[in-house]
Parts: C-alpha cells; structure tokens; sequence
C-alpha cells in the first residue's frame, strides 16, 4: 500500500502486471487498490478491461472504484486547465 501512498505513477504498469498475471482475489484486489492510489489516468482503460472480463463481482466492483477514483481526481486538473 506504500505504493500508493507516494503516488508514484511510474510503478503503476508494475502494479497493473500484478494485477494481470495474479490469480488469487485478495492479493489481486490489494493491487487495484494500490492502482486507485497512485492515480494514473492512463491506467484507466486497463482497468475498465480488466473489469469487463473479470469475473468475481466483487474485484469487479473494486475495478470499477479504483476507475472512479482516478476519473474523480483527474477531472478538477482538466477543467482547472482548459486547452
């Protein structure tokens, strides 16, 4: 979860590569946490595709969140900064 914490977005292809390549839920579900943290928007395309194959609802649903949370933060910045 230190991860995180820092915000680090160049640990986040790390993260997400755990995340593919993990079979069990809870460490899996631990990483897309950690991916919600750190806040890279481009991982939100990966996340909105691990979440239509996914089939735990639960991890579903944490996909989703760490979507959201992402999509959440990043929108003040965007608007905040027109182009």
């Amino acid at each position: 979860m230190a991860v995180g914490r820092i915000k680090d977005p160049k640990s986040g292809g790390a993260v997400l590569s755990f995340v593919q390549a993990e079979s069990d839920p809870a460490l899996r579900s631990l990483g897309i946490r950690v991916l919600g943290e750190i806040g890279d928007d481009s991982m939100r395309g990966d996340l909105r595709g691990l979440a239509a194959r996914e089939n735990s609802p639960d991890v579903k649903r944490l996909l989703e969140d760490a979507e959201a949370r992402i999509a959440a933060r990043e929108a003040p910045t965007k608007s905040a900064n027109p182009r």
